[in-house]
């Protein structure tokens, strides 16, 4: 399915949005579509090669990538010159950081879309995989690990719930980091001339990221890398919840309508936030092209130098 999506690309997508058109006339709207405006992104590029050791001036770190980024990728009209997957290794290579993609990713998933389907046992065997994966990678707990989505990173830090055992003992050993908590707890105090864009940007911040008390780190690095940073007055849950925003945008219409207005009038040149599912909803809600605050790092320390 997903190789399959990939090797289509834009032609897969427009057949995606031509079948479930065609299901929601035979199902007599039983089965939901793709609504036509909704931006779909193009699938993601390939994972870069990394590995182990390659550095001795390095300090090293185990990068997980969220499945969203390893399926999704950049929106219509957005400004992404890699895929995201290297935007973070090459973000984190300028911070003095070798990004170690583990081997065997593609096999795991952090389990949360199997719990918002009520899938709990899923979640569970989903969850041991990955802490097994990641236990090894970590050299059993040795190395930080870090994700690139809010909702990842909140999952993975949840795991005491799911297993047992030695497992859930050793799971306490893990130092797991969203991007955003890896760059402002970690990597941002080690200098202090960090070179900044002139963007006027807007951030949103994850439900996720706000249950975790993140909004200060995630504020952070949008300051050390901006000229200006706006944090919309009635941010709310932007309401895209897991997969439903594809087929019932209403949710995130309604949810957003006061913030959407809020960034429509803002005149902002960026907007960010931690999860592609929420920058789609966010992009169909505004207008605006929202994108992984990753982009906004990786512009200042790697485009603007080149």
């Amino acid at each position: 399915g997903l190789a399959f999506v990939k090797a289509g690309g834009n032609a897969t997508l427009a057949l995606a949005r031509l079948a479930s058109a065609i299901g929601y006339k035979l199902t007599a709207g039983a089965l939901a579509r793709l609504p036509a405006n909704m931006p779909l992104p193009k699938p993601a590029p390939p994972l870069p090669r990394t590995g182990a050791g390659e550095s001795d001036t390095l300090q090293e770190v185990v990068y997980y990538p969220s499945c969203l980024t390893r399926m999704l990728g950049a929106l219509p009209g957005e400004h992404a010159p890699v895929g995201l997957a290297e935007a973070v290794v090459t973000t984190l290579k300028q911070c003095g950081w070798n990004a170690v993609i583990p081997t065997g990713v593609g096999g795991t998933c952090c389990g949360q879309p199997f719990y918002s389907k009520g899938f709990y046992e899923a979640q569970r065997e989903s969850a041991r995989r990955t802490f097994a994966l990641l236990w090894e990678a970590s050299q059993g707990g040795k190395l930080p690990i870090v994700t690139d989505a809010s909702p990842c990173g909140g999952e993975l830090n949840n795991y005491g719930k799911l297993l047992s055992g030695a497992d859930a003992a050793n799971w306490r050993r893990l130092k797991i980091h969203d991007f955003s908590a890896f760059m402002a707890r970690v990597v941002l105090p080690k200098r202090t001339d960090w070179p900044k864009t002139e963007r006027r940007i807007v951030l949103h911040p994850t439900c996720t990221l706000m249950k975790r008390g993140e909004l200060a780190d995630f504020k952070r690095v949008a300051s050390t890398f901006a000229g200006e940073v706006v944090v919309p007055v009635m941010v709310e849950c932007c309401g895209f919840a897991g997969d439903k925003g594809f087929s019932l945008p209403e949710l995130t219409r309604s949810a957003t309508q006061h913030e959407a207005r809020e960034v429509q009038s803002c005149g902002a040149d960026g907007h960010y936030s931690t999860c592609r599912t929420c920058e789609i909803g966010l992009t169909a809600a505004t207008g605006q092209v929202y994108q992984s605050i990753v982009y906004l790092c990786y512009e200042a320390l790697v485009t603007s130098r080149a």
